[in-house]
């Protein structure tokens, strides 16, 4: 709590001074109720109780009461903010929406929690529906669910690549929405399952032009389809601007190099960003000693950026199959991704 909420930039006290309307949804289990917080009344326990789901996490116990996610019972706070008169609202959507069901216990628990928070969300539409009112709605969600809390838990993925993969849906959906929104039923967070694919973490450090940078990527590449049909979302770090996110990620995987391509907010601006690894295969014992270094191109500077002593074995460390059930069909996904590298060294 002390660590992750501020790692994460939240900022109880700015919160609590804020004039913005907004709330906050939390359920004291006592009473089964669940509560819309004003940010005046937020702080940092109240804020992590928010995101204690039962069974994974400790509630907050204040006095008699006992606070916990309120998932199972209203995720969305859309019938609050239909009753304080929303003519538009917006909502952020995280948890899963796809039509597959699955067996394991903890996709099982997944599933009660989507069909909760789903079910809640549609009986708030109908709501407004009976009472006659409307409103425009506007979703940011990923295109397929994102990755579970055992997944960081374990460190197969960070949280700035958490964060970058919601700067990316959000910069996606802001580009290209409509003023009409998105209709108001089952659709609105309808996701699509990840093919099967590799997940791979790529972390770099050097100088571009007088900066000296941190970037790091975090790639989703398909196996039975093109490179360029796979995911990029990165996080860089820049000297006096903090850490940056990378938006329109596109991989290419061709002619011996494997390219990384997107927008990053630089000065206020968005420019491109291009970071480009040349898979050589040089005479010797380091058939991959090349492949450590890559050019990054930011704007208009460019510089050499290394991943550093032991940096490709990290990398390969890194491979984290999506998408792929049983360890069976895991290990076909890592055979079938190494091969894909393999094929395409020089």
């Amino acid at each position: 709590m002390q660590t992750v909420l501020p790692r994460l930039g939240v900022d109880v006290e700015r919160m609590r001074r804020s004039e913005m309307a907004g709330t906050f949804q939390i359920v004291e289990f006592t009473t089964k109720e669940c509560r819309a917080l004003e940010p005046a009344d937020v702080d940092l326990e109240l804020l992590a109780a928010g995101m204690s789901l039962p069974g994974w996490l400790t509630p907050l116990r204040r006095g008699d009461e006992v606070f916990t996610d309120a998932v199972w019972v209203r995720d969305a706070g859309v019938a609050e903010a239909v009753r304080r008169g929303a003519d538009e609202i917006w909502l952020v959507w995280c948890i899963g929406n796809t039509p597959s069901y699955g067996d394991g216990p903890l996709e099982q628990y997944v599933h009660m929690i989507e069909m909760s928070a789903m079910g809640a969300l549609l009986a708030d539409f109908e709501l407004a529906r009976a009472l006659g009112r409307d409103f425009t709605l506007h979703v940011v969600a990923p295109r397929h669910p994102l990755p579970l809390d055992p997944e960081f838990y374990l460190g197969r993925i960070s949280s700035d690549a958490l964060l970058a993969m919601g700067y990316r849906d959000a910069h996606a959906y802001l580009a290209g929405r409509s003023a009409d929104g998105v209709p108001k039923d089952a659709t609105c967070t309808r996701m699509t399952d990840p093919p099967v694919s590799v997940r791979i973490t790529d972390p770099l450090r050097g100088r571009v032009g007088a900066d000296e940078v941190e970037v790091t990527f975090t790639v989703e590449v398909p196996l039975a389809a093109p490179v360029s049909e796979g995911s990029l979302v990165g996080a860089l770090a820049i000297p006096g601007e903090g850490t940056v996110y990378l938006a329109d990620g596109a991989v290419t995987l061709a002619a011996g190099a494997l390219t990384y391509a997107g927008t990053v907010r630089r000065g206020g601006r968005e420019v491109d960003l291009r970071c480009t690894r040349t898979l050589r295969d040089d005479p010797g014992p380091d058939a991959w000693g090349d492949f450590t270094e890559a050019m990054l191109v930011i704007d208009e500077d460019a510089g050499t950026v290394s991943a550093g002593a032991g940096g490709v074995a990290r990398l390969l460390a890194s491979i984290e199959p999506v998408g792929a059930h049983g360890l069976m069909q895991r290990a076909d996904a890592v055979r079938r991704f190494l091969a894909l590298l393999g094929s395409v060294r020089v």
